[in-house]
């Protein structure tokens, strides 16, 4: 997203500050969303509020938080997200994504311009909008094309993951793995590249307790729209087709349909 500059201040109140800034950025959108023969009014709206600052040292540190609202509901204010960073290596705490969902490209099969209708199994554990969402710890260290990645609750539970990724060429390649308790576990695989003017993936997940799933996604853009789709192996929602047309200055506009009726058309926008 493109983000507006609110403030920038240049800090020389300790030896170890060099400079700080506050920014926002946001989004949502207006359509419908159902089934196809029941399509309901639909919207949404999100303000992303961001800090950063960098120590003389070069040690970085961000934080976010965000607040949404949309119809049928009152505006939430997450819980936010802190992140450090020194050279290749990198610690996020608080409401942030566990390892597989930072470094397995799992949201890549989703389709049409919200992104609602993906072929994973896998739960989404990414940042939560919600209040009350899972703290974690996870720190990652990147060297070229290679990462790697570790997480763990920090209340308590038992969700610990790891996660590597790596680049070949114009092939992807990432797997983790994650022991959420004694009997459940998740894991992914996600191989996919960029082919000419299509981008398509092959990937294999489970989330704890559920069946695994196999699916083949890919996308193509021509001119300003951007057509995607998804087969799975999943009992529901194991197709789903979608496009997006690009209106320029962070407009697009959008539809995305999956099996067992599933249909939704709306304007985004992010600035």
């Amino acid at each position: 997203m493109k983000k507006v500059l609110l403030a920038t201040t240049a800090l020389a109140l300790s030896a170890g500050v060099a400079s700080a800034e506050i920014s926002l950025s946001g989004g949502g959108y207006v359509g419908l969303s159902g089934t196809t023969d029941d399509l309901a009014y639909d919207s949404r709206f999100q303000l992303n509020v961001d800090g950063s600052v960098e120590s003389d040292s070069g040690v970085g540190v961000k934080a976010r938080f965000r607040i949404r609202n949309q119809e049928g509901g009152s505006a939430t204010i997450s819980a936010p997200r802190i992140d450090v960073s020194a050279g290749a290596v990198s610690l996020s705490f608080g409401n942030t994504s566990d390892a597989i969902d930072a470094n397995t490209n799992a949201y890549a099969s989703c389709v049409g311009n919200l992104g609602d209708y993906c072929a994973d199994s896998f739960a989404g554990t990414g940042f939560s909008s919600a209040a009350g969402a899972v703290d974690r710890v996870r720190i990652g260290y990147t060297a070229g094309d290679m990462s790697i990645a570790v997480s763990g609750q920090l209340d308590g539970g038992e969700d610990i993951a790891v996660s590597a990724s790596g680049k070949m060429g114009a092939i992807s390649v990432s797997a983790g793995y994650k022991l959420e308790d004694i009997t459940a576990a998740a894991y992914a695989v996600d191989v996919n590249g960029a082919f000419g003017s299509v981008n398509a993936g092959l990937r294999y997940d489970q989330a704890a307790g559920a069946d695994a799933v196999a699916s083949l996604y890919g996308n193509t853009t021509f001119g300003a729209t951007t057509a995607s789709l998804y087969v799975s192996s999943a009992d529901a929602n194991a197709w789903g087709v979608g496009m997006s047309h690009d209106l320029g200055g962070g407009v697009a506009l959008g539809a995305a349909l999956s099996d067992g009726d599933n249909a939704q058309a709306h304007l985004s926008f992010s600035f």
